[in-house]
């Protein structure tokens, strides 16, 4: 049915929620399946721990040496058997009702071959960002990247 594909490096502070929004989808035949980028910090531990702790969830870990994200993607994508796949950052956590309103749309016409879902911005203590004021903050920033790039070509 569906594949949770999650490449991990170094989000020991975050993959546990990550871990527990994808178990919270709780579809038939689920499966979760983390592709650690060789982590140096705690990562590892937590999602075996979760592992152990969770024996009625599908959930994989595969152990890599650090090759980068893509790297990470094709051996997760290559492993995975199931009709649908969602991809989730270790340091971003699913919500079950986006992931199964996105999964009944693309199983109702063949012809969709993917969806794409919304995005609640988070800070790092949890609290919801604004979106508007987010995109401002993002404009401004290319805005200073520009014209520091435009000076520095001046000199």
């Amino acid at each position: 049915m569906l594949t949770v594909l999650i490449p991990s490096f170094n989000h020991e502070e975050y993959i546990l929620d990550c871990l527990r929004s994808a178990a919270d989808i709780n579809l038939e035949g689920m499966k979760i399946l983390v592709v650690d980028d060789g982590s140096t910090d705690g990562t590892v531990n937590v999602v075996e721990r979760f592992v152990a702790d969770n024996k009625n969830i599908d959930v994989k870990l595969v152990k890599k040496e650090n090759a980068g994200l893509v790297d990470s993607l094709n051996i997760g994508l290559s492993l995975i058997k199931t009709d649908y796949i969602i991809i989730c950052a270790s340091d971003d956590y699913l919500l079950s009702l986006g992931v199964r309103k996105c999964l009944d749309s693309i199983s109702k016409d063949k012809k969709y071959k993917f969806a794409i879902g919304n995005a609640i911005i988070l800070s790092e203590k949890g609290i919801k960002v604004d979106v508007e004021r987010f995109r401002e903050l993002m404009k401004e920033q290319k805005k200073r990247s520009r014209d520091a790039r435009k000076n520095a070509g001046a000199d």
